[in-house]
């Protein structure tokens, strides 16, 4: 395991370094002096300085174990890290934080029938701060590490969706068919308004697809099964006017997303006629035209629509991240209970984090 140390003099810390001990190798990454250093059985062999790309191989006997040390430090980052091969080339790339800074860093080796060193270097050493101007963002596919359940989440900008689930009146307000007619305390899902409004400016910020769900049924009714419209006790169903029209049919007022959380002109809004954002709709298409491997999760409810969205999302192949305080449902005890859920399974389904842990902005600079 990778493991994090402190070195103190006069009781404060004056650095910082990750130290990685795997069989006969030792390896050090210092974050303050932006150095690598590897060693075996007390032998330096590598030496590479981050912050000015150079490098020294200081041992030939280096040169013959540099797979093997690649797959020692792909395990010792663990899911700190992507691997990217091509022939004779594997390129291992990871980040850490440090002091409002990410350090994105890139190690190239060789393999195979080469004239020179296996292990090329320089490593590539950039940093991405977390304070950087909105407007100097949009365009750019970053490389984003959020620290979350169960372990680091990362994903590009430009492969990655944020999907705001039915956040639509009939379920917001007051009126709606959530409380009017199924008689739910909305100010639960109220709640997280601000924070979905704030994750939307997040996503928006960084270039992000973003997409807007709606369950919403055709006006003839043709693709709600005749079980889901006479399910339930309630004096009035799907189809039928509500106080805000024709209960979760398309084109009707109630149907609207709300003004808090509205979607950009450029922005994808999906009418659903199920609790999946996926059943019977053009999404999965989309997020394959767009390549999109990464999903974004926030709305309501949590114990409904979210859940499974996010349930066959990951059935997709898809990695998802739930906003925690960006998603609701009408009963708090609801909403924990699926929390937990998706935790009790080893976090297969997807990671959870509140929206605090989100940077709030990043650019690659020079």
């Amino acid at each position: 395991v990778l493991d994090m140390t402190s070195i103190h003099e006069n009781g404060e810390c004056v650095n910082r370094v990750y130290d990685g001990v795997c069989s006969d190798y030792k390896i050090r990454l210092d974050l303050d002096s932006h150095r690598l250093r590897i060693e075996a059985k007390n032998t330096e062999l590598y030496r590479g300085d981050l912050e000015n790309k150079r490098c020294e191989i200081l041992s030939d006997g280096f040169l013959q174990t540099s797979e093997q040390l690649f797959e020692l430090l792909k395990d010792l980052l663990e899911h700190n890290c992507e691997v990217r091969e091509e022939k004779y080339i594997k390129t291992l790339q990871t980040q850490f934080y440090h002091e409002n800074v990410q350090l994105n860093i890139d190690i190239t080796i060789l393999f195979g029938q080469t004239t020179s060193r296996q292990w090329n270097l320089p490593l590539n050493l950039r940093k991405v701060r977390l304070d950087a101007p909105k407007a100097q963002l949009k365009g750019q596919n970053l490389r984003v590490m959020i620290d979350v359940l169960p372990y680091t989440f990362v994903f590009h900008t430009n492969h990655t969706a944020l999907i705001s689930i039915d956040m639509q009146r009939e379920f917001i307000e007051s009126k709606g068919f959530g409380a009017a007619i199924l008689g739910n305390d909305v100010s639960y899902v109220r709640q997280v308004l601000p924070n979905v409004a704030s994750l939307l400016e997040w996503a928006r910020e960084l270039g992000l697809t973003v997409i807007h769900t709606r369950e919403a049924h055709l006006p003839d009714l043709s693709d709600c099964p005749m079980t889901k419209r006479k399910r339930g006790r309630t004096r009035m169903s799907i189809g039928d006017v509500g106080p805000m029209g024709r209960i979760l049919v398309r084109g009707e007022p109630g149907q609207a997303i709300v003004s808090d959380v509205a979607p950009l002109p450029n922005e994808y809004v999906i009418d659903k006629p199920g609790k999946g954002a996926f059943y019977k709709t053009n999404l999965a298409k989309l997020l394959e035209e767009k390549e999109i491997n990464r999903l974004i999760v926030c709305g309501v409810t949590t114990d409904g629509c979210v859940q499974a969205t996010l349930r066959e999302a990951n059935d997709r192949g898809y990695e998802c991240l739930l906003i925690e305080n960006a998603t609701a449902s009408y009963a708090p005890e609801f909403k924990q209970t699926t929390l937990e859920m998706l935790h009790s399974q080893g976090e297969n389904v997807c990671w959870t984090a509140p929206f605090s842990s989100l940077p709030r902005y990043q650019k690659e600079l020079e």
